[in-house]
C-alpha cells in the first residue's frame, strides 16, 4: 500500500497506511526517502530480490528502514529521530551510501541514488517528490553511478523547492 501511495499517487490516506503498517510507521516521527535505480536497462534484474537482501541487511545491522520496490526502482522510507528538526541531515545518510555499495558488489549492478529531505509523516510525498528529482537531474545531465541529495542540487535546488504552481507562473 506504501509503494501504491508513493508511486501511483494514491488517494489513499498516509495515516491509514500507517496503522496497517504494524507499527513500522509512526506519525509522530519524521522520514526522508531515498531513490535507487540500476544505470543498466535490463530484464536480468530482479528488483524485488535486491530488495528481499537489503531488507535482510538492514534487519541485521538493526538498521530502521522500510525498502520498496517498483518497476526497476528500489524506495527506501528511513525514519530519523523523533526529536530532529525536520529540515535537519539524516544521520543515516552515509549509512545508506554503503547498502548502494554493497547491493552493487553482490548483484553486478551500477546504481544511481537521489534522496529527499526530512519531513514528517504527513508530509512524505514531498521528500518522494524531491528524491525523484534528485535522482533525474543527474541522468538528464549525463552523469552517471552517482548519489544525489535533493538538498546539494547546486543552482537547481531553489528552482526545485518551490511548487509546481510557483514555477509554472
Amino acid at each position: 500500500e506504501l509503494a501504491e501511495y508513493l508511486f501511483n499517487n494514491s488517494n489513499a490516506s498516509i495515516r491509514d497506511i500507517a496503522r496497517l503498517s504494524e507499527n513500522r510507521l509512526e506519525m509522530d516521527r519524521s522520514y526522508f526517502v531515498t531513490l535507487v535505480e540500476s544505470e543498466e536497462e535490463s530484464a536480468d534484474i530482479n528488483m524485488q530480490l535486491v530488495r528481499s537482501y537489503l531488507y535482510e541487511c538492514l534487519k541485521k545491522d538493526k538498521f530502521e528502514a522500510i525498502p520498496l520496490t517498483w518497476s526497476n526502482t528500489l524506495a527506501m522510507v528511513i525514519p530519523v529521530c523523533s526529536n530532529r528538526d525536520s529540515f535537519d541531515e539524516p544521520l543515516s545518510w552515509p549509512a545508506m551510501i554503503r547498502y548502494k555499495a554493497v547491493l552493487e558488489k553482490k548483484f553486478s549492478l551500477s546504481l544511481a541514488q537521489g534522496g529527499g529531505r526530512v519531513y514528517p509523516l504527513d508530509e512524505l510525498r514531498k521528500s518522494f517528490y524531491e528524491a525523484r528529482i534528485a535522482l533525474t537531474l543527474p541522468r538528464l545531465l549525463n552523469e552517471h553511478h552517482y548519489v544525489q541529495k535533493f538538498s546539494d542540487l547546486g543552482i537547481y535546488y531553489p528552482i526545485f523547492c518551490q511548487s509546481p504552481q510557483d514555477i509554472k507562473s
